[in-house]
């Protein structure tokens, strides 16, 4: 599906105050009608090049005369600043499939447009560092596993979402003693004040708020007062 990038900054723009000036629309009209003018382009010149129509160029009684008086189109007939709102779309259909295809539209521009001008190079250099990155997760997660730190949790709800916090707060060595340090700390607190499971918390929930479980040094083991504090129960 077509799609072209929509500023907020429009609706106040001078260049659609003068159109509806120039037209008689007011401005949220003339931005329906503006939309609808470059979702036409995409369809039927998508280079943004709108000189084959010879100037006989009328949609929703928006001429094109009144669009380039207005700033919307340029004076050769080019819509202005076309790269701005269709180039990631044009990026995304032509980059593969068909690069000549895409070149041949920036270059009817004057100007660079780094996103759609992306090298054989650089997209290998993005893959190489997707590889990386998944293969950094996948070693952090068989360095800290979760079923190690799950299989002491003393309520197993919500595992699936108790993991994904787990992979995400616990990336270093560093992390990984100190969750431990801090379940630890709950299971000697459940333990000490024969804390019934319906107030245990869910794995989900716990390992979401792990830190707030960590033992400062030289600090008192947690207190009932301290785990109502932490449970928002004070």
């Amino acid at each position: 599906m077509a799609w072209i990038k929509s500023y907020q900054n429009l609706k106040e723009h001078p260049k659609l105050l003068r159109l509806c000036e120039k037209t008689g629309k007011n401005k949220a009209e003339a931005i329906g009608h503006l939309h609808m003018f470059w979702w036409w382009v995409l369809d039927y010149a998508e280079d943004g090049d709108l000189s084959k129509f010879n100037g006989s160029l009328t949609l929703d009684g928006l001429k094109l005369d009144d669009l380039k008086e207005c700033g919307f189109v340029d004076k050769d007939e080019k819509v202005h600043d076309w790269i701005d709102f269709a180039g990631k779309y044009l990026t995304d259909k032509y980059r593969t499939a068909n690069p000549k295809k895409l070149k041949s539209i920036v270059k009817k521009y004057s100007r660079d447009y780094r996103p759609t001008l992306v090298g054989k190079k650089s997209r290998q250099k993005e893959r190489k560092k997707d590889k990386k990155d998944k293969k950094d997760k996948k070693d952090i997660i068989a360095a800290f596993p979760f079923e190690e730190i799950w299989i002491k949790y003393p309520r197993k709800h919500g595992k699936d979402d108790a993991e994904k916090h787990f992979i995400k707060t616990v990336v270093t060595g560093q992390d990984w003693q100190n969750i431990n340090r801090a379940l630890n700390q709950y299971n000697e607190y459940i333990v000490k004040n024969n804390v019934e499971e319906k107030y245990i918390k869910y794995g989900s929930t716990w390992f979401n708020q792990w830190k707030d479980y960590i033992p400062k040094e030289g600090k008192k083991p947690m207190t009932e007062e301290d785990h109502k504090r932490i449970v928002g129960l004070k």
